[in-house]
């Protein structure tokens, strides 16, 4: 299938501590030009940034007909009982441009799970003033009535877990021509090219046994985006252990020119009956050191630079990095960011706490949260040529003049009093 797709937006409503919010990759809508789609996020902790990233997870496992999360109620804002999430993308195909959009709803069942109470997948192509209804999920307590161009197409028991009943094989074949390739677009998009790197903050790193390789990697046919590999030995196939030598080899050749002088290698052990023992290293000069026992920072970069690999080699792939900064040294940080802006194919969405980003990327590359739960997302409308974000960003902190409040204002000489309150000693 020849065709190229992009994320135009993404809509949230209740999810988290995001009332409303919506975000638009400005340069999304060029599917057919080359060059990065890139949208960073910026604002104060527990603000709604990965509220963005979560809703794109549960995108991308409708998609490919996967189950969410069964702790994905949590995304759901506690004072409401339902969230909704409206994602529009363009697909470019046979040299029209389609754009289509997938709304969702989630809620708890009598039992307090969530469960998906609407689905409906709509496009339109250049000559169209509106989207046009493609398919469409009617959610009852007891069955799910599904609908083709609005005309009932089945009705349906609905499933024991939550999961899409639109993007299933069943519903495919009742749709002919350019509308069966969009579905199949959609899917393979789902599958293969949304590679998302989430909840990986200090501790987890550390801790997890399960450190995952992501890379967008294609063998005997087959697609392959994430390889959990646990510290220590691990036991692959023969076919695994290809998929593994060529993600940890292009790794290993990027890792050397960020961080010279350290590569990314594998200990080969043994072929036993569970499979060939391999054991991730890294290597410096003519010492090997454990994966698990190397710095967080190498961690880091050993965990995004296969999906940034991808990102800037494949139009088709868009990387969702959570905290893309943590542990990343704020030089080098831009130094990756000027390859990411002007290399790109793809499409990049990250948050961050560090600014210098900031200092690189276009003003239509980036957004703001706010303070206000029910605007939660604030983009630059005009600017100057010559504007420095990082500079603006933090005199629209200090003195506001925004049309929402980016910061909720916090008072040194609290913090302080907090501090000395904490410390006090309990014992009377």
């Amino acid at each position: 299938m020849n065709h190229k797709i992009r994320i135009q937006s993404i809509e949230i409503n209740q999810i988290k501590n995001v009332g409303y919010g919506k975000v638009t990759f400005q340069d999304g809508n060029l599917v057919s030009t080359r060059g990065a789609g890139i949208l960073g996020v910026f604002g104060q902790n527990g603000s709604g940034k990965t509220a963005l990233l979560d809703s794109l997870g549960l995108y991308r496992s409708l998609l490919s007909g996967q189950a969410i999360n069964t702790d994905s109620g949590y995304l759901i804002n506690l004072d409401q009982k339902e969230a909704i999430v409206n994602i529009t993308s363009a697909i470019h195909m046979r040299d029209e441009v389609y754009h289509v959009l997938y709304h969702f709803k989630l809620g708890f069942n009598a039992a307090h799970k969530v469960m998906i109470l609407a689905e409906e997948l709509s496009y339109k192509n250049k000559t169209s003033k509106r989207y046009q209804s493609l398919l469409k999920a009617q959610y009852l307590s007891k069955m799910i009535n599904l609908y083709c161009h609005h005309k009932p197409l089945v009705a349906i028991d609905p499933p024991k877990v939550a999961r899409s009943t639109l993007f299933v094989s069943e519903i495919a074949h009742h749709l002919n021509g350019q509308e069966r390739e969009i579905f199949d677009a959609l899917v393979d998009y789902g599958k293969n090219h949304i590679l998302i790197i989430n909840q990986f903050s200090n501790r987890d790193i550390k801790t997890k046994h399960e450190f995952p390789l992501i890379y967008n990697v294609k063998t005997n046919g087959e697609v392959r985006s994430a390889m959990k590999i646990r510290y220590g030995v691990n036991y692959l196939s023969d076919d695994t252990l290809a998929v593994f030598k060529i993600i940890v080899a292009k790794i290993s050749l990027l890792l050397q020119h960020i961080v010279p002088g350290v590569e990314l290698v594998y200990r080969e052990g043994k072929t036993t009956k569970r499979g060939v023992q391999v054991e991730l290293v890294s290597k410096r000069e003519d010492m090997m050191i454990p994966l698990q026992y190397e710095s967080l920072g190498i961690k880091k970069l050993i965990l995004i630079l296969g999906s940034l690999i991808s990102m800037v080699n494949s139009d088709n792939v868009i990387v969702a990095i959570d905290e893309i900064d943590t542990g990343i040294f704020e030089y080098l940080l831009g130094e990756i960011f000027l390859v990411l802006k002007e290399e790109g194919k793809g499409q990049l969405l990250f948050t961050s706490h560090n600014l210098r980003p900031l200092e690189i990327l276009n003003p239509y590359q980036v957004v703001f949260t706010t303070a206000n739960p029910s605007s939660r997302y604030m983009s630059i409308k005009k600017t100057s040529k010559k504007l420095n974000l990082r500079d603006f960003y933090l005199r629209s902190i200090e003195l506001g003049g925004q049309k929402e409040n980016i910061y909720t204002a916090t008072d040194p000489y609290e913090i302080s009093r907090a501090f000395h309150l904490a410390g006090h000693d309990d014992e009377k």
